[in-house]
C-alpha cells in the first residue's frame, strides 16, 4: 500500500496534469486549423486525413509497448521523454509543408502522448491507494478534458490572428513549457521495493545469460493471459466508451446537426453556422467531462466496489444513444450529449482506477497500455466503420448500436453487482 502523503500527491496529480494539459495544444490544434488550411500547406483533403489519423493509429502498437517499458523500470524517464517527443513533433509542424515530414511528426506525437498518457496514468496509481485512487484520477481527467475544451479554441484564434507557422512555434513553447514543469517537480513513482518486471524474470531465471534466450523468456513472463477477468472486462468497456464518445460522437456529430438543422440554427435572429455549433457541442462535451470526472472518482472510492459506478457510466450512455437515436432534435442533442459526456467522465476515471485496483505493481503499465490500446482502436474504428455504411442506414441508427453496445456491457456489470453484494 502507499504511503506517500496526501500533499505529495496532490502535487503529483496537478504537475501530471498541467503538463498534459500543455503537451495537448500542438495536436488539438492541428484538428482545428489543419482542414482550414489544407490549400495553404498545399496538402489535400486525404493527405489531411492521413495525418489526423496516423498517430491514434500508431498508439495501437506503442500503448502496449509503454506499457512493457514502465513495468521494467522508472516511469519518470518515460513520461519526460513523451514531453520532449510531443515538443519536437510540433515544431517540426512549424517547419515544413511536405506531407512525408508531417507525417513523421505526427507518428512521433503518437508515441509521445503514449508515454505522456499511460505513464502518467500508472504515476498516478502507484501513488494512490484504493480510498483515494479513484478521486485522483478524477482530477487528472479534469485537467486533460480542460485541455480537450481550451486548446482547439485558443489555436484556432491563434491561427487567425498569427498564421500556421507562429502558432505551431507557439504551441511548441507550451508543450516545452510543460516539460520544464515536469522536469523540475515530478517525482520519481515506482514503488520502493517491488521488483519490476524485468528484475522478477531476471530473478526467476538464474541459468538465463544470453540475451536471445533472454528475450523469449520476458515476453513469456508477460503474457496477456496473467491478467485478471475484471482486467479484462474494464479493458473492453474502455473500447465500448472510446468507440462511442472520442470516436462516433467526435466523427459524426457535425454531420448529425447539418442533416437535422441544415444551414444552423437562428438564435435571437443570428444564424449559428453548423462548424459553430459542432464546436460549441464538442467544447461542452469535453467541460462536462471535466466536471464530472472528479466527483465520479471520489464517489467510487466509498465502499470496496467500483462497478455500481460502472454500472451508473453505462445507464447513462446507453440512454444518451438512444436519445439520439430516438427523440427529435433539440431534446436528442440536450439529453444525448449530456448523458454520453457524463458516462464518459464517469468511465474514463472509474475504469483505470478498476485496472490500477486489480493489477500487481509489476504489471501496472501492461495492463493500462492494453486499455488505452482499446480506447485507440474503438476511437479509430468508429469513424471508419460509421462513413463506410452511412450510405446505406441513417446516423440515427449507429447511434442505436452504439447504444446497444453500452446495453451489452450493463447486462455485464450487472451480473458482477449482483455477485459482489
Amino acid at each position: 500500500m502507499n504511503n506517500r502523503p496526501q500533499k505529495n500527491r496532490w502535487r503529483l496529480v496537478l504537475v501530471l496534469g498541467s503538463a498534459t494539459l500543455l503537451s495537448l495544444s500542438g495536436d488539438l490544434t492541428l484538428y482545428a486549423i489543419l482542414p482550414v488550411n489544407a490549400g495553404g500547406l498545399l496538402l489535400t483533403l486525404a493527405q489531411i486525413g492521413v495525418l489526423l489519423s496516423a498517430n491514434r493509429f500508431v498508439r495501437l502498437l506503442s500503448n502496449p509497448l509503454t506499457g512493457f517499458l514502465l513495468d521494467r523500470g522508472k516511469r519518470r524517464p518515460i513520461f519526460l521523454t513523451g514531453m520532449l517527443l510531443g515538443t519536437l513533433s510540433t515544431l517540426v509542424y512549424a517547419q515544413t509543408r511536405m506531407f512525408w515530414v508531417l507525417l513523421i511528426g505526427r507518428l512521433m506525437w503518437g508515441v509521445a502522448w503514449s508515454f505522456i498518457n499511460v505513464g502518467g496514468n500508472t504515476m498516478v496509481i502507484d501513488s494512490t491507494q484504493p480510498a483515494d485512487r479513484g478521486r485522483f484520477l478524477g482530477v487528472l481527467n479534469l485537467l486533460l478534458s480542460l485541455g480537450l475544451a481550451l486548446n482547439p479554441l485558443i489555436g484556432g484564434f491563434l491561427a487567425d490572428a498569427l498564421g500556421f507557422r507562429p502558432t505551431m512555434l507557439v504551441c511548441a513553447l507550451l508543450t516545452g513549457a510543460g516539460f520544464l514543469l515536469a522536469l523540475l517537480l515530478l517525482p520519481e513513482t515506482h514503488p520502493v521495493g517491488v521488483p519490476t518486471a524485468h528484475q522478477e524474470i531476471i530473478g526467476s531465471q538464474p541459468a538465463v545469460t544470453n540475451q536471445h534466450t533472454r528475450l523469449p523468456v520476458l515476453f513469456r513472463k508477460f503474457n496477456i493471459y496473467a491478467l485478471g477477468w475484471q482486467t479484462w472486462l474494464a479493458i473492453l468497456l474502455t473500447f465500448v466508451i472510446f468507440f462511442a464518445g472520442n470516436g462516433l460522437i467526435m466523427a459524426t456529430i457535425g454531420r448529425y446537426l447539418a442533416l437535422e438543422l441544415g444551414e444552423g440554427h437562428i438564435f435571437r435572429g443570428t444564424l449559428i453556422g453548423i462548424s459553430a455549433l459542432t464546436g460549441i457541442v464538442l467544447s461542452s462535451r469535453s467541460l462536462l467531462i471535466a466536471g464530472s470526472a472528479p466527483l465520479s472518482g471520489a464517489l467510487s472510492d466509498r465502499g470496496n466496489n467500483r462497478w455500481p459506478a460502472v454500472l451508473v457510466g453505462l445507464t447513462c450512455g446507453a440512454l444518451g444513444m438512444f436519445a439520439l437515436g430516438i427523440l427529435p432534435t433539440t431534446p436528442a442533442l440536450f439529453m444525448g450529449i449530456v448523458l454520453v459526456s457524463l458516462s464518459e467522465g464517469v468511465l474514463f476515471t472509474v475504469l483505470p482506477a478498476i485496472i490500477g485496483d486489480q493489477a500487481l505493481s509489476s504489471h501496472r503499465g501492461r495492463a493500462l497500455g492494453l486499455a488505452f490500446m482499446a480506447s485507440d482502436l474503438g476511437a479509430a474504428l468508429a469513424p471508419l466503420l460509421v462513413y463506410s455504411i452511412i450510405s446505406l442506414i441513417p446516423l440515427r441508427s449507429a447511434y442505436l448500436a452504439s447504444a446497444a453496445m453500452f446495453a451489452l456491457g450493463l447486462g455485464l456489470v450487472l451480473g458482477i453487482v449482483k455477485r459482489k453484494k
